[in-house]
């Protein structure tokens, strides 16, 4: 590992760029129009708060872990190493067909249908396609434009949010305390609410872990996944408390109810737009959802750049064909095909609120394995260094509540037959996996 963190190409700002840049995309946009339904504005509020809280213990978690283990491949490679390969091949297989492929095609989706809002001549599906098309041809050519691109779109999306934020903010309205009240207050205990709410909140924090997908490729390994880890979930979470408190200022649950046509034929729109176009006019929405579509576009690169590092670390222990896995120090240009296609066929297969629920339950059941894996490590590898006590009390509250949420949430799940038939897929294809690598290696004996 020496080697590698002396030939990195990754720091620690570049390492909170892909943090932050997995993180911002459309669930922060949309989210708030779902939880005003029947939560009030503090309840609201309080539940963000609570994500960030979870999802700062989890990058402690992991970093714990990634000091520990040192290797690139996130979930896989933490559940390889420490516990067993085959829960390391269901993470791999989770990611590859949920984790990943899901935020993109949803993001790709959002710029299709922006670019319809302002009679584009191109069809929402085509300027979908063509987005993720685009970011295959960036991030396939070669390290050096991968990172550049990847680091100026990160800029700009920073950028777009505060602005959204400081624009919200110079109206009235934006420090008044919101009298409105959730139309769906009294038709459930709030507690419930407030668990439901944890998976919309999980989708938007998803990312928070990218670091560790790619940790032998930080020059200083061991000092900055951690760190970037930590600092750029806590810079995102306070973004993402401001950007909801000028929501909920501004919007009625009333207004909000315009992100349930995300899963209609009708008119597509975040939260931002509908803000800006109530504050400003028409003219200012438009703007918006342009300067949205960078945002988006970036959050997409971020988990084109990420992705695609965990399916070249499963081809690199045997788990998927070599190719795979590539050429040393080039872009894993097979996987990050591969990872494209699947975000396409999403694009045409899948319904938003099917997606966030199968996204949210994988990332919570996957990052408990891998808080379990941090407190088990001391015993079945003692061969490699203890994760920090700090680490291991994070990764403790992690698995607790994250296990409560899990399971609360899938009980009050409506399609559980469809997490229940993914889950199953994933088992299935993590054993073959598993099975056929012990075949290979054999044969090679």
């Amino acid at each position: 590992m020496n080697d590698q963190a002396n030939t990195g190409h990754l720091g620690l700002y570049s390492g909170m760029g892909l943090v932050i840049a997995n993180m911002i995309g459309t669930g922060v946009l949309i989210s708030a129009g779902f939880l005003v339904q029947d939560l009030s504005a503090s309840m609201v509020l309080l539940a963000w708060i609570a994500g960030l809280g979870l999802a700062l213990c989890g990058a402690l978690a992991y970093g714990g872990l990634a000091r520990s283990v040192a290797r690139s491949g996130g979930e896989f490679r933490f559940l390889a190493d420490v516990i067993h390969p085959i829960l390391g091949c269901a993470a791999g297989w989770g990611s590859l067909l949920i984790g990943f492929s899901a935020p993109i095609a949803i993001n790709a989706i959002a710029i299709g249908q922006f670019g319809a809002t302002m009679n584009l001549p191109i069809t929402p599906q085509t300027l979908a396609v063509s987005s993720i098309l685009t970011l295959v041809i960036m991030h396939a050519v070669q390290m050096r434009v991968s990172r550049d691109g990847q680091n100026l779109l990160v800029g700009l999306k920073i950028l777009l949010v505060v602005g959204l934020v400081l624009i919200a903010m110079s109206q009235p309205s934006s420090w008044v305390w919101p009298t409105w009240v959730p139309p769906g207050a009294e038709s459930g205990s709030q507690v419930n609410k407030f668990i439901e709410a944890q998976y919309w909140i999980a989708f938007a924090f998803s990312g928070w872990n990218a670091a560790s997908y790619c940790t032998e490729e930080f020059r200083n390994p061991k000092r900055d996944v951690m760190r970037s880890m930590f600092l750029g979930c806590l810079v995102v979470g306070l973004l993402y408390l401001a950007v909801n408190w000028v929501f909920v200022a501004n919007l009625t649950p009333a207004d909000s109810t315009v992100v349930f046509n995300y899963d209609s034929g009708d008119e597509k729109l975040t939260l931002a737009h509908v803000l800006m176009t109530k504050m400003m006019g028409s003219g200012a929405g438009t703007i918006v959802s342009v300067l949205i579509m960078i945002a988006l576009f970036s959050s997409m690169s971020a988990m084109m750049f990420v992705g695609p590092r965990v399916y070249a670390e499963m081809a690199k222990d045997g788990f998927l064909p070599h190719q795979f896995y590539g050429k040393e120090g080039k872009p894993p240009t097979f996987s990050i095909g591969l990872q494209a296609l699947l975000a396409l066929l999403l694009v045409y297969t899948q319904s938003l609120l099917t997606i966030v629920n199968a996204c949210a339950a994988i990332l919570m059941l996957f990052t408990g394995l891998c808080c379990l894996a941090n407190l088990l490590l001391p015993i079945l590898r003692k061969d490699l260094e203890p994760p920090s006590l700090i680490s291991r009390i994070a990764a403790g509250i992690y698995l607790v509540v994250t296990s409560w949420f899990l399971y609360t949430g899938i009980s009050m799940m409506d399609e559980k037959d469809n997490l229940l038939i993914l889950g199953g897929a994933i088992v299935v294809l993590a054993v073959l996996t598993y099975a056929m690598q012990q075949v290979r290696q054999r044969r090679a004996a």
